[in-house]
């Protein structure tokens, strides 16, 4: 995982793992993090399983950019938290 916001080392985000509903992880990520294996039980015990992952907090890079002058300009409107670069579930 790695914090997408350009000043994420200031700004942490909290990431909340759920599996098929369920919470089995909460972590901070400040900048790009190597998560460690995450127990989820028997969640995928028919083989299928809903992963969701909840960033808190988020931003729009267009409005949160204009407010910093010190950020580059962009007409990104999405809102984003964080970078998933590899996600197993076994």
């Amino acid at each position: 995982l790695a914090n997408g916001h350009p000043l994420g080392a200031a700004r942490p985000v909290v990431v909340t793992v759920r599996v098929d509903g369920r919470r089995v992880a909460v972590l901070e990520v400040p900048v790009r993090t190597r998560v460690p294996a995450i127990p989820i039980g028997d969640a995928c015990a028919d083989g299928s399983a809903v992963v969701e992952l909840t960033a808190n907090p988020t931003f729009r890079p267009f409005s949160d950019f204009r407010r910093d002058p010190a950020l580059p300009a962009s007409r990104d409107e999405r809102e984003l938290g964080v970078a998933v670069y590899d996600l197993r579930v076994r």
